[in-house]
């Protein structure tokens, strides 16, 4: 009897551990697509944010895949200036939720051929 609960105890657990890894991987992780910082952005205040989180400036921009297929993103830079124009981010974009997880900046080199050749 015992053995067979502990069976059913690591099967239990196994489920709960690949939900938890499809739950993590569909909300936390994003493709990878590229865009170019063609505006200032619009420049946004929260006077409820913190300090650091009060001024920020947000971007709608279209965005490229490695295929080079098209998605309009919207995303925010919480700093006092706005993004470099015509700077380039590989940006994480979530399709569950339809956020940006994260942006950095890459050269136009590093950008895969068929995105940047949308971008320019």
């Amino acid at each position: 009897m015992l053995k067979k609960a502990g069976i059913v105890l690591l099967v239990i657990l196994g489920l709960m551990a690949i939900g938890g890894g499809w739950y993590y991987h569909e909300n936390y992780t994003g493709e990878d697509y590229y865009v170019k910082i063609t505006t200032n952005g619009e420049k946004l205040r929260d006077t409820e944010a913190p300090a650091a989180y009060q001024v920020y400036y947000e971007y709608a921009l279209p965005a490229f895949n490695e295929a080079g297929q098209q998605r309009q993103v919207t995303f925010d830079a919480f700093r006092d200036n706005p993004l470099r124009r015509n700077a380039y981010l590989k940006v994480a974009y979530n399709h569950t939720r339809g956020v940006i997880l994260s942006y950095e900046e890459v050269q136009q080199k590093d950008i895969p051929q068929k995105a940047a050749s949308k971008l320019n």
